[in-house]
């Protein structure tokens, strides 16, 4: 069986930014002013911007492959978690800050939480198409 390159290149960026992110939390948290340190976290941030481009365009380009009522299921499934984690986190926001709800904040981690748990299997997936598996 053929390895999907798109998906071996995905694991790979995923396991070096497991492993950049452990090592940029050692320099923050040892305070290190080496000046390796500096070009070090510098390309981490690069990494980072560049996973945020690159998740969601090969997610699209995967969630092609797939069937509109598949597709359909999905999209339904993350608004309803997008709307229950906006939901809960400003329902603890409410609770524990008692007056400052950061509706911004609590936007951009539930998108996250939702997009990840929706489409993560889609940015990984191997298969052909299921659209056109008669051909």
């Amino acid at each position: 069986m053929k390895k999907n390159k798109t998906v071996i290149f995905t694991k790979i960026l995923f396991s070096l930014f497991t492993l950049a992110t452990i090592l940029s939390l050692f320099i923050v948290y040892t305070d290190s002013d080496h000046r390796f340190s500096f070009y070090f976290l510098t390309g981490y941030l690069c990494l980072t911007f560049f996973l945020l481009l690159y998740v969601p365009f090969i997610t699209i380009m995967n969630a092609r492959k797939h069937s509109w009522s598949e597709l359909r299921k999905r999209f339904v499934k993350f608004l309803a978690l997008l709307l229950l984690f906006i939901a809960l986190t400003s329902l603890f926001d409410l609770v524990i800050k008692s007056s400052k709800v950061d509706l911004l904040k609590s936007f951009s981690s539930s998108i996250g939480l939702a997009f990840s748990l929706t489409f993560l299997d889609v940015l990984f997936s191997k298969e052909k198409s299921k659209r056109n598996k008669y051909q």
